[in-house]
């Protein structure tokens, strides 16, 4: 029933909740996209060093993304129009993931394709998020993100990456959103926005949903990996 229900959702209901978005995809320039320039060149290696050994050792991709704003937009809208954008993953397989932060908002998603919601089930992804808290409560956001990545890889491949950095010990029980849950009151309050005429007598806001993206900046770009809302989201 959820397949059936998060299908209906990518297929029919989404591009009426597109029409009332203001949130522009950003073009795809590598395996981290810093949009909200919160990292220095040192991190970005370091994240991307994570997202390589990923990549060997699951044969999928994973991007992380740091934003500057989202807006009204909700995240999990958010994360299924950078999914189905980018592609991340392979086509046929869709083992893909992104790891989503805006740090003005604080907070936070971790969209999974269709591939990888077997191993990263809703609840796995869940504990991913709620182990992130506390290292972007400390603007550790190189060192969250390298945890988030090994995370993945460790519950897609079963066995944890060597030298993977644990959260710090006071991350316990902090409240996490659910993804399915959420994504579907989206879904009604969109569909309602999306009735409601502006001044000009157009309903929505001619929601922008290409943006910059070109292809992945001629170096990394997806695989056709296709996303249908699987993952968790959260705050810090």
């Amino acid at each position: 029933m959820k397949r059936f229900l998060i299908t209906l959702f990518a297929g029919l209901v989404l591009p009426v909740m597109l029409l009332g978005s203001d949130f522009i995809v950003p073009e795809l320039t590598g395996r981290v996209v810093d949009q909200s320039k919160t990292l220095n060149a040192k991190e970005k290696r370091r994240i991307e060093s994570a997202i390589l050994q990923l990549e060997s050792a699951t044969g999928g991709q994973m991007v992380v993304v740091f934003l500057n704003s989202i807006g009204n937009t909700p995240i999990e809208e958010v994360g299924i129009m950078l999914g189905n954008t980018w592609q991340i993953g392979h086509k046929g397989r869709d083992n893909g993931a992104i790891l989503i932060v805006v740090p003005d908002d604080r907070q936070m998603r971790l969209e999974i394709g269709y591939g990888w919601e077997g191993p990263v089930n809703d609840a796995r992804a869940g504990d991913i998020i709620r182990g992130l808290q506390d290292f972007f409560r400390a603007e550790d956001y190189a060192g969250g993100a390298v945890y988030a990545v090994n995370k993945v890889q460790e519950f897609v491949t079963g066995e944890a990456p060597e030298g993977m950095e644990e959260p710090p010990e006071s991350a316990k029980e902090p409240w996490y959103e659910d993804s399915t849950i959420l994504t579907f009151i989206g879904i009604i309050i969109f569909i309602i926005l999306s009735f409601i005429p502006n001044r000009d007598g157009f309903h929505g806001s001619g929601g922008r949903f290409g943006g910059g993206f070109r292809g992945g900046g001629g170096f990394f770009r997806g695989g056709g990996g296709r996303f249908g809302g699987g993952g968790a989201s959260g705050r810090w």
